[in-house]
């Protein structure tokens, strides 16, 4: 039996045929990869910093409700959105970040409510994939005291 016709024989000529196969193939799976993974990463980050405006507007409008009437709600509510985002390592002081936040009541007692908004303003984490750079969250509570 000649070598070359051997079983053996073809399995090492298949082998040598697509050595530069899996490069060619890793070279094009490559960038769909990256583009998936930066673009979960990307995402996290943005659904990530949308939570944390949420948590912090809902958690700061709650402060700012149920301190006594006498009290100033305004700036319980304020400063308590900030440190919700401080919690969550958001700094507003920080240059990739800018934060503005308002807290104003409306209506008369006993319907008296606190109105509170937080837009926030960042940088995206890669940049590579387009994902909105400014979140923005409302809540209105009832004053748990009415004046």
């Amino acid at each position: 039996m000649d070598p070359a016709q051997s079983p053996a024989y073809a399995g090492c000529m298949v082998m040598r045929d697509r050595r530069g196969a899996n490069a060619i193939e890793f070279a094009l799976v490559l960038p769909v990869f990256l583009t998936i993974v930066l673009g979960m990463m990307e995402f996290s980050w943005a659904f990530f910093i949308r939570t944390a405006v949420i948590t912090a507007v809902s958690d700061g409008c709650r402060a700012g409700a149920v301190v006594h009437p006498e009290d100033d709600w305004e700036t319980e509510a304020l400063d308590r959105m900030t440190l919700v985002l401080a919690q969550y390592n958001i700094d507003c002081e920080d240059n990739s970040v800018s934060c503005e936040s308002f807290a104003t009541s409306s209506g008369d007692s006993p319907e008296e409510s606190i109105d509170c908004r937080l837009e926030v303003n960042y940088e995206p984490l890669i940049g590579y994939v387009p994902v909105p750079t400014e979140v923005a969250s409302e809540a209105t509570i009832l004053f748990e005291l009415q004046r």
